[in-house]
């Protein structure tokens, strides 16, 4: 059932093939033009009322398609010796079936399957994974004690830190662990120009979720989707998509979903987002401490050739640290010394695999700028 918005989209479609020379020639079909109430009469007296963001409709791709999809359905229902003709029937029909496809194609890139990772392939961040296992894992683990003392699991958490500090990858870690599916999604996924449109993907992830049950829908950047309303004007689209994900989330009793939201601005996250029944815990993912730069370069090299025994650990954790002049490196800035390092030493190799050495790695960490400033959490 089309909306009203698709209507008078529909409308200002049909007028395009009317009005531009070389279009298809419209049917003389009577009922053309006549959707819930509007005809192409009353398009035109009415063209000044319509709402700006249905008009920017008629100027996205979505318009082509329709209008295309619409040209190669004529061609093939026309007989041959006669023109091809557009109806309105017609360019319905590829309204709906547009959306149904980009619904399916939506769900198909919501889905994966269980990370091949876990826990001990994180180095470092033991208070943060800590805090994960006892806000999601044990209360997977161990439902009918949780029941026992009345206590329910929290629908999600809110991971906020710094850009690099290895947030997503956690994430992973943590659906892995807990032998769940992972869908990952980003704003991109979700928002759409749209009326309504973004809302619905929203409700399609969480069904999907649900499918797959026991899943962690992650929500990168949620900041992107569900900011703080209060600080700017939205669009109507937006809007519905903040409530729809607020509405969603507090629906996941019991059903084995667990969203997994990360921000590098909690500041503008909306409040509600983190209430309780929604991501009531919110973790911090700091930039790794000393020990866990190591534990994380080690994780790094680990599958590397690595003349282990002739590397000082604690040297390269100091030489990771802050300085007056920079912040510290976090896991993403880690990986990119490990892979310099390793070219390095490729660089060197013969016919022989050589080991990375300690000099290798120093040269690395010298090449390799920390991503952070000294004020990236000052908004956090």
């Amino acid at each position: 059932m089309c909306t009203v918005g698709e209507r008078v989209y529909v409308l200002l479609v049909w007028e395009y093939i009317r009005v531009v020379p070389g279009s298809w020639p419209p049917s003389n079909s009577t009922a053309i033009g006549r959707f819930g109430g509007y005809s192409l009469g009353a398009r035109v007296s009415q063209s000044t009322r319509i709402d700006r963001t249905v008009s920017l409709i008629a100027e996205t791709l979505r318009y082509v398609e329709v209008v295309e999809a619409a040209e190669r359905a004529s061609l093939r229902r026309t007989d041959p010796d006669d023109p091809p003709r557009i109806t309105a029937d017609l360019l319905l029909e590829q309204v709906e079936d547009i959306d149904e496809k980009q619904a399916a194609d939506a769900a198909g890139e919501f889905l994966t399957g269980t990370p091949e990772i876990d826990f001990s392939d994180v180095g470092g961040m033991d208070e943060t994974k800590a805090r994960l296992e006892e806000t999601l894992l044990d209360p997977l683990e161990n439902p009918d004690l949780y029941e026992q003392y009345g206590l329910e699991a929290s629908n999600g958490v809110l991971l906020y830190g710094p850009p690099g500090t290895g947030k997503t990858y956690l994430s992973r870690a943590l659906a892995g662990e807990a032998g769940c599916s992972f869908l990952p999604i980003t704003a991109s996924d979700i928002v759409s120009k749209w009326i309504g449109e973004a809302a619905q993907n929203i409700q399609d992830l969480f069904e999907k979720a649900r499918d797959v049950a026991p899943a962690i829908v992650f929500i990168d950047e949620i900041d992107a989707i569900a900011s703080s309303r209060g600080g700017h004007t939205m669009t109507s689209s937006e809007q519905q998509a903040v409530n729809e994900l607020l509405a969603q989330i507090p629906e996941l009793d019991g059903d084995d979903v667990f969203v997994v939201g990360t921000t590098n601005r909690l500041d503008i996250v909306d409040e509600a987002v983190t209430r309780a029944g929604r991501l009531g815990e919110t973790i911090e993912v700091p930039p790794p401490d000393t020990d866990a730069r190591i534990a994380i370069l080690q994780q790094q090299l680990g599958d590397r050739p690595l003349a282990d025994e002739a590397i000082d650990w604690g040297a390269l954790g100091r030489l990771t640290e802050t300085s007056p002049r920079t912040a510290p490196y976090v896991a993403a800035d880690l990986e990119k010394i490990a892979d310099e390092a390793a070219r390095a030493a490729m660089q060197d190799a013969g016919e022989e695999v050589v080991p990375i050495t300690q000099e290798q790695l120093e040269m690395a960490i010298e090449t390799i700028t920390p991503s952070l400033t000294e004020n990236s959490d000052s908004r956090l």
